[in-house]
């Protein structure tokens, strides 16, 4: 898991945990942050517990992806039996997109847990509500405080259980019956999440973080469906192909008609597929409408129902059980080789080379001139962190962005005083604008590029 440096948004969640207090936590995601304080606070433990290194950080999301594995499962066996939930949990084990995340310090890994957790208790309320089907108040009390903790992990999981509410509280109208377990429900899970509500209202309206997002035309979202599907063309291809042949050999003896196909569905392949495109096309809707907020990444809370429904498929189809296992080892070895050898992900770095930028700098740090750290970053903690962990007492001296004004840039190198100076910058590197307020004092001596990172050593004029 240390294969990869940190890179900027694993810096910046490190920088918002590795605090004095949890108050420090939460003025952070106020002022400098879009997201709710939950991740922030669990990784402020996290820290307290196991020594601060790259796997240790890394290691929450892990043990994040290998349980919702399980749960992912245990969901699908519920909705089906346990031979979907040995495919799906199969096909997360090896797709990269969840493999991803599983693997990066930052909340996604746990979120997608969550959705599937909340989802498993949210399914026995849609059964009790919709079928009149048995259900104790433990799957309540569980779906409460899960849907709770999704809410403090990350906005777009506080949008999967608004989803919920919407969806149930119609179920619950039309079961008259059951509104009065509903206004509970919500109404616990509403006050549980009260105290942050007025910080989140600052974040949305705009207060901090705004502009990072899209509002998607239809080659994003192609491009989403690739990303998903382990971010590889060839793979959403054949994912369809298979979705294609898996479907006509169920139908092949009925008539093609859209309507009685969809009648024919099971409520728990509605659910799934309600799950999968409603909270995609109303964010798309509402980024196009109202303020762009779509992200591959944040959409991981809808990524649950694509492995169950292909192995729904699986099971169903006409062939016979050879056949169907065949077609499952060549699609889970296909993305087992896809990961290994295609996207290269255990071999390949593709984040910011923080660690290999600072790491040069230390091999080539002159300790007699000793050469001021000019950084091209967000925080100056983001290299001092490696600085740190290789042992060294170099850090950075002055840090801007690109954002910055020339006045502030100038003024930044005037605070200079050596004769040499190291150029850091990675995520975004130097622009015209501050190359030439650098070369008005500086000379570049020489230069190493690294991934999404840079390093130049430059000698005063």
């Amino acid at each position: 898991m240390d294969f990869q440096s940190l890179w900027l948004d694993e810096l910046a969640t490190l920088r918002r945990a590795e605090v004095e207090s949890v108050q420090n936590i939460i003025h952070m995601a106020t002022t400098i942050d879009i997201h709710p304080p939950g991740i922030y606070i669990i990784y402020y433990y996290w820290l307290k517990i196991l020594p601060n290194s790259e796997a240790n950080f890394r290691l929450l999301s892990a043990i994040s992806g290998s349980l919702a594995i399980l749960a992912i499962f245990i969901l699908a066996m519920r909705l089906y039996s346990r031979k979907e939930g040995l495919i799906s949990a199969l096909i997360v084990a090896v797709s990269w997109f969840p493999i991803y995340y599983s693997q990066e310090a930052r909340p996604y890994s746990l979120l997608f847990l969550f959705s599937i957790i909340n989802s498993i208790f949210y399914w026995q309320l849609v059964n009790k509500f919709y079928l009149n089907h048995s259900e104790s108040w433990i799957n309540s009390t569980l779906y409460i405080l899960s849907a709770s903790i999704t809410m403090y992990i990350h906005y777009f999981g506080t949008y999967l259980i608004f989803l919920h509410g919407i969806f149930l509280l119609i179920i619950a109208v039309r079961e008259k019956k059951y509104f009065y377990e509903w206004l509970i429900i919500y109404s616990l899970i509403f006050i549980l999440f009260l105290p942050w509500l007025p910080s989140m209202i600052f974040q949305l309206k705009g207060g901090v973080g705004t502009g990072i997002y899209s509002a998607p035309n239809f080659e994003e979202l192609f491009n989403y469906m690739i990303y998903i599907n382990n971010n590889y063309r060839i793979v959403i291809f054949i994912t369809f192909l298979l979705t294609i042949s898996l479907f006509l050999s169920i139908y092949k003896n009925k008539k093609f008609r859209v309507l009685e196909i969809f009648k024919s569905l099971k409520i728990e392949t509605i659910f799934l597929l309600t799950w999968f495109m409603i909270p995609l096309l109303i964010i798309v809707l509402f980024s196009h409408l109202v303020k762009p907020v779509f992200s591959f990444k944040n959409m991981i809370i809808a990524y649950a129902p694509m492995p169950i429904l292909l192995s729904r498929l699986i099971v169903k189809s006409n062939f016979n059980n050879v056949t169907k296992n065949l077609f499952i080892f060549l699609f889970i070895s296909f993305l087992i080789y896809n990961l290994v050898f295609v996207q290269q992900y255990y071999s390949k770095p593709t984040k910011e080379q923080f660690r290999e930028v600072v790491k040069y700098v230390i091999s080539e740090y002159n300790q007699e001139q000793k050469p001021d750290i000019f950084a091209l970053s967000y925080a100056s903690e983001y290299f001092d962190y490696y600085f740190q962990k290789f042992n060294t007492n170099i850090k950075v001296n002055e840090c801007v962005q690109i954002e910055n004004e020339n006045e502030e840039i100038e003024a930044a190198l005037s605070r200079c005083y050596s004769n040499k100076l190291w150029l850091m910058s990675a995520h975004k590197l130097p622009n015209e604008k501050l190359l030439k307020i650098i070369n008005m004092n500086y000379h570049l001596v020489h230069q190493k590029n690294f991934i999404g990172a840079q390093a130049a050593l430059y000698t005063h004029k």
